[in-house]
């Protein structure tokens, strides 16, 4: 695919992700594609199912965890030190680790309900891969990182605590074990990566592949309101666990609308 026309996929796109319908599609994926449950399905166990599986579908990947945050950190400390000489490498491995979590965290064996997958976020964190590896193909991402100003630091200890999730599995109370910088569930989480990755784009915001960076920021308003909001439904429960997920959904929104923005920043 000759340069040419890589650019005018590129602008087709970059058009089409300014449209309201755009992101309709993409709420109503996100609402009406049903999950697939293999035993005891009933419509009135559709939370539990899903806390169940979210809860712990990665569990199985708990001894490759540490080689992931390992390969996080490398890529995300070698793209501020080789700037654009590292971006096909960047961009290669945020594809890859959307797809994996796309496949890994929604498709879950449980002990409750049989073989459960979460098919709606599968199917939006795949086409989040998909405009990852179509990134890799364009590289429209400039990571020649400018100096910027201070406020825009915010970001960072946001992503850290992504990354490290400090959270007590069992109770869902805080947990600020160091061991969870290697062996959380963070790097095969869609609500973990998303913030992290982000959090390195909006240091180079507006120079971005405008259509890969309003997919994947929308995407995670949606699930950042929906992670949240969960405080609202048992407070005590899920309070440290909203508020972990502040990073995805701050993060998110301020991606999303920068990007949407005609002059940028």
């Amino acid at each position: 695919m000759n340069v040419e026309k890589k650019n005018k996929i590129q602008e087709k796109l970059d058009k089409i992700t300014r449209k309201f319908w755009y992101y309709l599609i993409i709420l109503l994926l996100w609402f009406f594609i049903p999950l697939y449950v293999s035993e005891n399905y009933d419509y009135t166990k559709i939370t539990q199912i899903m806390n169940e599986a979210l809860m712990y579908g990665l569990v199985p990947y708990t001894n490759i965890q540490p080689i992931l945050h390992i390969i996080i950190v490398i890529n995300v400390i070698c793209i501020f030190v080789f700037k654009n000489k590292f971006k096909k490498i960047f961009n290669c491995w945020v594809a890859v680790n959307f797809l994996l979590v796309a496949f890994l965290q929604n498709i879950v064996l449980t002990s409750s309900f049989g073989l459960v997958i979460l098919t709606s976020n599968l199917v939006l964190f795949v086409i989040v891969g998909i405009f990852w590896i179509w990134e890799f193909i364009v590289s429209k991402n400039d990571y020649e990182f400018k100096k910027v100003p201070l406020w825009k630091y915010w970001v960072v200890p946001l992503a850290v605590l992504a990354f490290w999730l400090p959270v007590d599995r069992a109770t869902g109370l805080p947990d600020f074990n160091p061991w969870y910088l290697l062996y959380s569930d963070s790097a095969l989480a869609s609500c973990l990566i998303t913030p992290i990755y982000l959090a390195v784009i909006s240091f180079i915001l507006p120079k971005i592949n405008k259509a890969t960076i309003r997919t994947t920021s929308f995407i995670g308003i949606i699930y950042g309101i929906l992670n949240v909001g969960n405080i609202f439904s048992d407070p005590a429960h899920y309070w440290w666990v909203s508020i972990v997920h502040i990073p995805l959904l701050s993060i998110s929104l301020y991606c999303f609308f920068i990007s949407i923005k005609k002059n940028g920043v």
